[in-house]
Order: C-alpha cells, then structure tokens, then sequence
C-alpha cells in the first residue's frame, strides 16, 4: 500500500497500531465490548480486517 506518510510512519503503520492496541486491551470475547454493539464499532472491527489483509498478517 502506498500512499500518506507522516513523521515516517505510514498510515498503514498507524492502523496496525490501533488494531494492536485494541488486541492487547480486550480478550477476543470481549471485542466489541459484551452485550453492546454499536455502528463505529462495526466500522472499526472492518478496519481491523482490512488492516490484517493489506498486511497480510495471518
């Protein structure tokens, strides 16, 4: 993926960071967090898996 870069980190590196920081912060049960689901947790937990297959990270 080409494309933004700024102070030397693409944004590519900048999702990879909030994926892994969402990772490390919830078990997988609790993504999104239980009994709630809201729309921009869609949208982000979509992010998450376009992010893991522009990276191919598997």
């Amino acid at each position: 993926m080409s494309g933004f870069i700024y102070k030397e980190h693409s944004a590519l590196d900048s999702a990879k960071q909030a994926c892994d920081r969402m990772i490390n912060e919830f078990a997988p049960e609790e993504l999104p967090p239980k009994g709630e689901f809201y729309y921009h947790q869609g949208v982000f937990l979509s992010g998450m898996q376009k992010t893991n297959e522009l990276c191919q990270d598997f």
